[in-house]
């Protein structure tokens, strides 16, 4: 199992127009690079067959999709292909980084799904969704990864994760409670290291850092295989959110040291999601 993170969308710079649907949605598409979970894009319309092409403006090696508050989880067998070209008809040097992907639908990994694929240079992108259901696609955030950084260590032992859903709760004057569903999963993953030695310790506090110590966001592959075959279950596990508390470090022994275990909190999702 190999954990990795990345830091940094290389969709962030990019202008509402950089982002084609083929169902012909144009109202809401700044909302798929804007770093938030809680305001969705629609693809505008309904199909089967669903493509989202993205303009980088030039040649860009990417390494890896997530796909991040997506509403794949309520269609019928979805899938997802990745695939790179020299033009906007994906015609010219078209290469497939990563082969049609059945997405995970179950809970809590039902609305994030990472792509992760050995490095491909191009400037269009091609997502196409699949769905036999043909219903409308949402999607919080289009997240492209221009590299990923992996850890030597992840101690496995004590490490876990919670799941929180926000809920508008009333109570009536005869007692009877009525909630809301607002959002979630809210997912916490409670990273522990342990006997880190100094160089593992070093990669530790460069994620930290990396993020500003919680100030911005970190993109966490649970199990990263980056490959051009269609992804696993647990390869497409993944995590937006921000790391907490502050770093700390104690040398228990010898040029080993175990460090306090950080919090992934993944960014709060839109109200019905």
């Amino acid at each position: 199992m190999t954990h990795a993170y990345a830091v940094g969308n290389a969709l962030s710079a990019l202008g509402a127009t950089a982002f084609t649907w083929s169902t012909g949605g144009t109202t809401n598409r700044a909302f798929l690079n804007d770093g938030r979970m809680d305001k969705p894009a629609s693809s505008g319309g309904s199909a089967t067959t669903t493509d989202l092409t993205i303009d980088l403006g030039a040649a860009t090696s990417l390494v890896g999709f997530a796909l991040l508050g997506h509403s794949m989880a309520t269609w019928t067998a979805p899938a997802v292909t990745v695939t790179g070209a020299d033009d906007a008809a994906m015609t010219t040097n078209a290469v497939t980084a990563k082969a049609a992907t059945s997405i995970v639908q179950t809970a809590p990994n039902h609305k994030d799904a990472l792509l992760a694929f050995v490095a491909v240079s191009k400037r269009y992108w091609r997502l196409r969704f699949v769905d036999s259901s043909a219903r409308t696609l949402s999607l919080a955030e289009a997240y492209a990864v221009t590299s990923f950084t992996s850890l030597a260590r992840l101690k496995t032992w004590g490490h876990g994760e919670s799941e929180e859903y926000k809920l508008n709760s009333v109570e009536t004057r005869t007692g009877e409670t009525r909630s809301t569903f607002l959002a979630g999963p809210i997912r916490t993953k409670k990273l522990p290291f342990s006997d880190l030695n100094a160089s593992e310790k070093a990669e530790v506090m460069a994620m930290w850092r990396a993020t500003y110590g919680g100030a911005s966001a970190l993109l966490w592959a649970e199990q990263l295989n980056p490959t051009a075959s269609a992804a696993s279950a647990a390869e497409q596990e993944c995590v937006l959110g921000k790391l907490t508390p502050s770093f700390d470090w104690t040398e228990r022994d010898y040029s080993l040291f175990d460090v306090t275990a950080l919090e992934l909190r993944s960014l709060g999702r839109e109200v019905g999601a």
